[in-house]
């Protein structure tokens, strides 16, 4: 799913480079206002985040709300500079920033000349949170490869529908390879007992995919109880606020 646009970096007053909507610092500071204002009426404990390019963007929207805010990004971040992360209201550890596919896992065709991959295009960040003293559960925030095809010459559309029903299935293998690499994930943090290990999967390709435990692709998570989270609560549009649609086609 590549729908959004990454934060651009906050220090240069003339349009940074690269795809972005925020074409001057107004703009900018209008879109990291607007990031804010959601985050606020969402209120959330945890909230996993997309898009993002610059660290620094991350750290101009902690300024703008309220209360303190700790934060973790993955280091793999695309050809394109983004990356995801998490923002939460308690102390987290990172405790895998993963790009690899799994052991056994064959390396994936992703071109017509064959060219082959064997890690995911954006870095899946598993981290420990505690949402209340004396409880830990494992968080993983992933950014799957999305539906947008780039054909030969980095373009995204062709007439040639021969072409493009290969690309079609290149991109459906590399979005299920990056699947079972979070399966992976989270089959490990469960350690085989689902009911001793709590774990959250975030992100995707914006659809419900369930697991042993919990997987779903939730941003944000308010907390009502001892299992807060672990029921995928939150209102529609976080993924909206962090990642706004006009960026990228």
């Amino acid at each position: 799913m590549e729908r959004g646009e990454p934060l651009p970096p906050p220090r240069p007053r003339q349009p940074p480079s690269g795809r972005c909507a925020a074409k001057d610092r107004a703009a900018y500071e209008a879109k990291l206002e607007g990031l804010a204002a959601t985050v606020g009426h969402l209120a959330p404990d945890l909230l996993g985040v997309q898009e993002v390019g610059a660290p620094e963007a991350l750290a101009d929207l902690v300024e703008r709300l309220d209360g303190e805010w700790h934060t973790a990004l993955s280091k793999h971040a695309d050809r394109r500079g983004i990356r995801v992360g998490f923002l939460s209201r308690r102390p987290l550890t990172v405790t895998e920033d993963r790009t690899a596919f799994p052991e056994h896992l064959p390396r994936v065709q992703v071109e017509d000349d064959g060219t082959t991959i064997r890690r995911m295009g954006r870095g899946a960040l598993a981290v420990r949170w505690s949402p209340a003293a004396g409880q830990s559960v494992d968080v993983v925030v992933c950014h799957l490869k999305s539906k947008l095809l780039t054909f030969p010459g980095n373009r995204h559309s062709t007439d040639d529908e021969e072409l493009r029903a290969r690309y079609a299935a290149y991109a459906l293998y590399r979005r299920a390879a990056e699947a079972v690499t979070l399966r992976a994930m989270a089959d490990r943090l469960l350690q085989g007992d689902g009911a001793a290990h709590e774990v959250i999967v975030m992100g995707g390709p914006q659809r419900r995919v369930r697991g042993r435990h919990h997987a779903d692709p939730v941003r944000a998570a308010r907390l009502p109880d001892r299992h807060r989270g672990l029921q995928g609560h939150r209102p529609r549009g976080p993924e909206t606020a962090v990642e706004p649609r006009s960026a990228h086609p």
